[in-house]
């Protein structure tokens, strides 16, 4: 459950020096902060959501 506190994973979207920014903390350097080795393949699952949909949304 102490997990729980470092959800939902969000995304930022920012302007610097001219340019769009998509910034995350990625799911798995979360989990660290964590005694939850069993939950590292849904972080992993996660995170590699996280980083399509910032791709997607980068591409237009």
């Amino acid at each position: 459950m102490s997990v729980s506190t470092a959800l939902p994973c969000r995304i930022a979207i920012y302007e610097e020096a001219g340019k769009t920014i998509l910034a995350t903390l990625k799911p798995t350097a979360l989990l660290a902060m964590f005694d939850a080795p069993q939950l590292t393949g849904v972080a992993q699952e996660v995170e590699d959501a996280i980083i399509t949909i910032m791709k997607e949304a980068a591409s237009g």
